[in-house]
């Protein structure tokens, strides 16, 4: 037993001395080979080899390469963790990492954090004694980046060399644009102003001083998390700081401590949570629920301050922030999310209101998604004051230059003026026209939003509203008939439409203004940002109108389905139509949309025209567009099960049911003509692969 332990020890110490070796290795993967070997062996090695590993650990503090200095720490954390280091070592070690707080590699000084706090982990307040003067004073110095002593010192002569061509000594010694007489000088002009004099004629130096002066300084203060050392990235660190205090700190907390520093913290989270960068509004998510956790029953009297942000956050286009979001949405709020937005809807909406104006087309696109919500799940008496300043705001979101936008405010728009028909009617003109307009957009999902919308107007008002839409589907459903003739449009395929778009002079965006930011109806508000398309649009086609105006016949076709009934000869003109490009996109939306139709209508009303309806059909079952033939056998399968199998088979040619035996496109009999011997009826067999 003694020698088998002793076998064990010994080769144990064998491999130490190879993870060791790989603790500083360059590669990752050896580095976390060796962390998992060094976490598996420390339980079974003896105190000799614990004195060699802690010596091993302080030797390597002096190395050059990052991965070196790296090493010792992940030696420590792992022995804090075991409970094996020494007191000699843990004095040592907390002085090395004193030191190597402003190490320049990052993954340095995060391990050189965690080493802290696995120490206090262990020795209590002490180190943070120790310590606190350090880190609060390294903090302090090192709050803004010295930007004259980052450059280095043989830039000077090239500095001079362009300020002085002539090499004229009295020019050479003058003070240079960037040094701090120079800067203090010009501190008080506007910073653009000051750099443009200051660089006058040398382009590298004005460049780099108008990018200095991009970055306003905010001084610590008290509290203060925002600073221009690292960008984004400082953000990021800061919000996951104040989520660690408060996790320290939620236990020890007095119970007048959450409202006198509360405020302070949930301003900061407030700041976070509306951050550009996706990774600081993740930080920031992560804060505010440990504060919200933290706060307890005090939580809600922080709720007008974060809240707006939190629920806009479930929206987040960062699935991260959203995910993480809706998770804290749940953990705090519980199941009275819907009560305490409407004690907080003053906050929301302005929130909501600032966020569709910002330069970033997802946030808007998310904003809409917001909006919808407020009309369709939140008390209706808490939203109803609102409901002018909601609906103002989709409607600059109406006319925006990204797609996605216009189709989520479409949808939005049509969700408020459900809930709301009467505080909507005042705008109701204006949104119909941006709803008429977006139905034949040249984005098919823009087109099925619009008639979404125009479906939920009709759904909320009498049955003047109801003819109102219905006479833009009569208007709007027979155009694909006046598409000229492939071949003589221009748009027989993807050249012609490029052809099309670059116009006589070949330059595609030079008469359609890319570099030329032109005022749009967008209600005073600039929404031109890096992701827009600047208002270059493809034209619209003329079948683009009657697809929308398909979508929108299917979902007025259980509101209205004697009016409906009577377009469907116009519909069957439209499915025979073929002579144009564009027919087959066209006809998968038709035969997508038509057992909708059918439904809505009931059996009894639909089953006359069903005939019209065929010879297209089973030509769409022929053709080379793969999601057409498809949409046409998923179509065919529903008329088979709603006649049934031998009814929809007398109704049949003899080359329809020849074309019908030969698709793959066929779906499997379903409802009652389902069952074991359902594949062996006629019709209803398919072929073999």
């Amino acid at each position: 037993m003694v020698a088998s332990e002793a076998a064990d020890t010994a080769d144990a110490s064998a491999e130490l001395q190879q993870t060791l070796g790989k603790l500083s290795s360059p590669l990752a993967l050896d580095r976390s080979r060796a962390r998992a070997n060094l976490h598996r062996l420390l339980p079974v090695l003896g105190d000799l080899e614990i004195q060699s590993l802690e010596a091993a650990a302080l030797s390597e503090a002096g190395q050059e390469s990052w991965e070196a200095r790296l090493a010792p720490f992940s030696i420590a954390e792992e022995l804090l963790q075991h409970k094996r280091a020494s007191t000699g070592f843990m004095k040592r070690i907390l002085q090395l990492s004193l030191k190597r707080l402003d190490d320049p590699e990052p993954r340095v000084r995060i391990a050189v954090a965690t080493v802290l706090g696995a120490l206090s982990t262990v020795q209590g307040p002490a180190v943070w004694l120790a310590s606190r003067d350090a880190v609060l004073g390294d903090i302090r110095r090192c709050w803004d980046r010295d930007m004259l002593a980052a450059q280095p010192s043989k830039a000077a002569p090239a500095t001079a060399s362009l300020a002085n061509p002539a090499g004229n000594a009295k020019s050479a010694s003058a003070p240079a644009p960037n040094s701090p007489s120079d800067l203090s000088t010009t501190a008080q002009q506007s910073p653009v102003k000051a750099a443009v004099q200051a660089n006058s004629g040398q382009r590298p130096e004005l460049i780099d001083a108008l990018l200095a002066a991009s970055y306003t300084t905010q001084r610590p203060g008290s509290g203060e998390l925002r600073h221009g050392t690292e960008g984004w990235r400082s953000l990021e660190t800061s919000f996951q700081a104040v989520r660690l205090v408060i996790n320290a700190s939620a236990d020890s907390a007095g119970p007048g401590a959450e409202t006198a520093f509360g405020q302070q913290v949930a301003v900061r989270l407030q700041d976070g949570l509306t951050e550009n960068w996706s990774q600081v509004r993740y930080a920031a998510c992560m804060a505010a629920r440990a504060f919200l956790l933290a706060a307890k029953t005090s939580a809600p009297l922080y709720y007008p301050t974060i809240l707006p942000h939190l629920c806009f956050n479930r929206h987040d286009v960062a699935e991260g922030v959203r995910s993480y979001s809706l998770g804290t949405w749940k953990l705090v709020m519980g199941d009275q999310g819907r009560h305490y937005v409407s004690q907080c809807m003053p906050q929301v909406v302005q929130h909501y209101e600032r966020c569709a104006r910002t330069n970033n087309h997802t946030t808007r696109e998310a904003t809409c998604s917001c909006w919808g919500e407020l009309g369709s799940k939140v008390d209706a008496e808490a939203v109803r004051p609102f409901t002018k300043r909601v609906l103002t705001s989709l409607l600059a979101m109406l006319r925006d230059d990204a797609w996605n936008v216009r189709g989520a405010s479409c949808l939005a728009s049509g969700q408020v003026v459900r809930a709301f028909p009467a505080e909507s009617s005042p705008l109701i003109d204006e949104l119909f026209t941006q709803w008429a307009t977006h139905l034949d957009d040249n984005i098919f999902s823009v087109r099925q939003d619009a008639a979404c919308a125009l479906a939920d107007y009709a759904a909320s008002c009498d049955e003047a509203g109801v003819s109102r839409v219905l006479e833009v589907v009569r208007q709007m459903l027979p155009k694909a008939l006046q598409e000229p003739a492939a071949g003589t449009d221009g748009n027989t395929d993807a050249a012609g439409d490029e052809s099309q778009r670059k116009g006589a002079n070949g330059n595609m965006f030079r008469d359609n203004g890319l570099l030329m930011r032109k005022a749009k109806d967008t209600g005073g508000v600039d929404y031109s940002c890096g992701c827009m398309d600047y208002g270059f649009r493809r034209p619209k086609r003329l079948w683009e109108a009657s697809d929308g105006a398909i979508y929108l016949l299917s979902l007025l076709s259980s509101l209205a389905p004697k009016p409906v009934a009577a377009m469907l000869p116009d519909l069957v003109k439209v499915a025979e139509a073929r002579h144009y490009s564009g027919w087959q996109q066209l006809q998968e939306g038709l035969w997508g949309r038509l057992p909708v139709i059918a439904n809505g209508l009931g059996k009894k009303a639909f089953k006359p025209h069903i005939e019209g309806f065929l010879e297209p059909l089973f030509r769409a079952l022929q053709c080379d567009s793969q999601l057409c033939r498809a949409a046409a056998g998923t179509c065919a399968g529903f008329l088979r099960d709603l006649l049934g199998p031998t009814i929809f088979a007398g109704r049949l040619t003899e080359e329809h049911r020849a074309i019908l035996a030969s698709s793959r496109d066929l779906p499997p009999p379903a409802g009652r003509w389902a069952g074991p011997g359902a594949a062996d009826r006629p019709m209803l067999q398919r072929p073999s692969v």
